[in-house]
């Protein structure tokens, strides 16, 4: 799966590559603990990379409040990095069904945090089957994935053109792009409004004043290569026990898919003084972000009687239909302050940070005639 998780990040960061992850502390690994414990896990490291991804897609809208003439247009490359929290670079692992950290652990590091993973024992659980203990053999051994980055990349091309009334249309899109078998594509639109002409005293002032408000939808979708599924021979790798697999059986079929949307709202002011445009927003955005893993996925089923099989136990292996279904939603408030700069009359440089949640420094390059 190693290629299909590095394929994952670089089409969610919009075609920035984020790390090359291990290939022993892969996410394929939680599949040997059951649905139960491989969703706490999955969970838990996936999760800043959910937020994060949608929260850098619902920033980086705007570089002045200033709007343009009818038919004026600019288009910027934008590219940023979103920090990720301190709560959210670990998850914890009390409440597991079946694994065991070593060593006492009682956290493990998420995508986003550092170090290596935990070490984990899969157990089978506490039961007798005619007669034999089966509670508490070590049937597999391994570790929670590393940790990547606490920072995450964004990058976005949009597009924006003045229409009448005090208008702006801003159009973001990724064509549907296919990068090591991983599949995604992106939109978005934003409309941004001139509302100083509607305040006949603050119309006087020297100052720009508009709102603005813009929805963003990401999809990707990929099939795991032959290497890169989870293989139900790798369930049981102590010979604590016997695997039986099904010849009806088919997991050829492993893969994800992921959804994402952000929708964001902002008041914007700023002030042009010739070459130097300061600028500050306040507002929010609101996130959702499915991660699902889609086809027949390998997991033990409960152990049973078998006095050809080692120790005299067998477990069956059982195929989880889209075994886990991530869904993370949030609200972030948030200011951001910001500047631009004009050469040659037609090419824009521009700097921002905005304070939120998932906090965002961004930079964007572009040109047009306002």
């Amino acid at each position: 799966m190693k290629k299909s998780i590095v394929s994952f990040l670089v089409l969610s960061t919009s075609l920035i590559s984020l790390h090359r992850a291990n290939a022993q502390n892969d996410l394929t690994k939680l599949f040997l603990s059951g649905a139960d414990d491989l969703e706490k896990v999955a969970t838990g490291y996936i999760k800043p990379v959910g937020l994060g991804f949608a929260a850098g897609m619902g920033g980086s809208w705007y570089n002045t409040a200033a709007n343009h003439s009818t038919l004026g247009f600019d288009v910027t490359l934008g590219s940023g990095i979103l920090i990720v929290p301190n709560k959210d670079r670990s998850f914890s692992l009390s409440g597991l069904k079946y694994l065991t950290p070593k060593n006492g652990a009682t956290s493990a590091p998420s995508f986003s945090g550092s170090g290596d993973g935990v070490d984990l024992q899969l157990k089978s659980p506490n039961d007798t089957v005619n007669g034999i203990p089966t509670g508490g053999k070590v049937l597999a051994n391994f570790a929670t994935p590393q940790g990547v980055s606490k920072i995450l990349p964004s990058i976005c091309l949009q597009g924006t053109i003045g229409l009448p009334k005090g208008f702006d249309l801003s159009v973001r899109y990724l064509p549907q792009t296919t990068i090591g078998g991983v599949s995604g594509g992106l939109w978005g639109i934003g409309v941004k409004h001139d509302i100083k002409q509607w305040f006949p005293v603050i119309k006087k002032l020297p100052i720009s004043l508009s709102v603005m408000v813009g929805y963003t939808r990401f999809n990707l979708s990929n099939t795991f290569d032959k290497e890169d599924r989870v293989d139900p021979n790798a369930l049981i790798n102590s010979g604590a026990a016997s695997l039986y697999i099904s010849p009806a059986d088919n997991y050829d079929n492993q893969g994800f898919e992921l959804k994402s949307d952000s929708y964001m709202a902002n008041v914007i002011v700023s002030k042009n003084f010739v070459f130097f445009t300061p600028y500050l927003g306040l507002g929010f955005t609101q996130n959702n972000f499915r991660f699902n893993f889609k086809g027949n996925f390998p997991t033990l089923g409960d152990p049973k009687y078998d006095p050809t099989a080692i120790n005299s136990i067998r477990y069956d292996v059982v195929p989880l239909v889209d075994p886990i279904k991530l869904d993370y939603k949030s609200f972030m408030p948030n200011a951001t302050v910001g500047f631009r700069l004009k050469f040659l009359g037609i090419v824009t440089f521009n700097a921002q940070y905005t304070f939120q949640e998932y906090s965002a420094a961004s930079v964007g390059l572009g040109f047009g005639f306002r």
